[in-house]
Parts: C-alpha cells; sequence; structure tokens
C-alpha cells in the first residue's frame, strides 16, 4: 500500500534511520543556522536528528526545525519521474489548509517541493528534500509570511546545501 504525502508527513521522521544524510552533525548545523539568522535565534537539539531554532524576542517570532530521516515509500521516484506533479502535491496541501501553496524546490541532487501556507497569526513554509529515500525537512514559521519564507530561504542558501553534499 502506498502512503500518502500527508501520512508520510505526520509519521516523525527522525524515528528512521537517514543513511546519506547520516554524517550530518546538527551540533554544527545548528551554530551555523544561528550565525546565518542573527542575534536571539536559540538552537535545542531534541534528538540527534531534530534540530529547533527559536527567537522569541525577534521580530515576528521565527520558529525553525529541520529534522533528517527516511522517505521509502517510493515518492521520491515518483515526483523525480514527474508521475507526482507539483499541482497533486498541492491539492493534499490544500485539503488541509486552504492557502496552500506549493513548488518545485530541488536542491544539488535531492528532488523536492517547497509549500507555503497561514493558520491564524502564523505563516510557514516547509522545504522537503529527498534522495536516496533520505529525507531533510525544513519548517520555518514566523508572524508574517515573508519572515518565514526569508528565514528558509536563508537556510536555503546557506546550511541546506552542506547537508545535501553529494
Amino acid at each position: 500500500m502506498k502512503m500518502s504525502i500527508a501520512a508520510a508527513c505526520a509519521v516523525p521522521i527522525w524515528a528512521l534511520p537517514a543513511l546519506a544524510f547520516q554524517d550530518t552533525d546538527l551540533d554544527v548545523v545548528a551554530r551555523k543556522a544561528q550565525t546565518v539568522l542573527g542575534p536571539g535565534y536559540r538552537a535545542q537539539l531534541g534528538n540527534p536528528k531534530r534540530l529547533v531554532l527559536l527567537c522569541a524576542g525577534c521580530e515576528g517570532r521565527g520558529m525553525i526545525t529541520i529534522e533528517l530521516g527516511r522517505q521509502t515509500d517510493g515518492t521520491e521516484d515518483r515526483v523525480r519521474s514527474g508521475q507526482t506533479r507539483m499541482s497533486d502535491l498541492e491539492q493534499q496541501c490544500q485539503a488541509r489548509e486552504p492557502s496552500c501553496r506549493m513548488e518545485r524546490a530541488d536542491s544539488g541532487n535531492a528532488v523536492g517541493w517547497l509549500s507555503s501556507y497561514s493558520s491564524g497569526t502564523i505563516a510557514g513554509n516547509t522545504l522537503v528534500l529527498l534522495r536516496n529515500s533520505d529525507m531533510l525537512v525544513v519548517r520555518s514559521n514566523g508572524s508574517t509570511p515573508a519572515i518565514a519564507r526569508e528565514n528558509l530561504r536563508r537556510l536555503q542558501r546557506t546550511i541546506i546545501p552542506d547537508i545535501i553534499k553529494p
């Protein structure tokens, strides 16, 4: 049975070991991310494959999570081949949150997508990248769409290439 994207995202991804990304030291990522995001961001490592960055005193009260895990249901192959289109993923996302928008967001040799959404007073962006069944999920939330998006973009330019390395 194939798992839907929605169901797969509901499973804690750190429960499955990351293989290609397994040498990613989130302590190192945390230090670099704090520098990239700016003063006030604090890192919390809940487990070796999940990093949370918070800034309660910053404008927009940004919060970012970086999670490493596995996605072995064939989603990566279906996205790579075009069998699963961004419009399909967007429809699934909009079923949960009508404001959701999706776009393709590959990085290096990883295939992926970026969702943007708002819920009440919180705006968010979620980047999902897949390579060789490894999954990197970066969620950025803030009080405005611009803050959530800019924090994620900063990480896309600086931190994510280090994790996705060939």
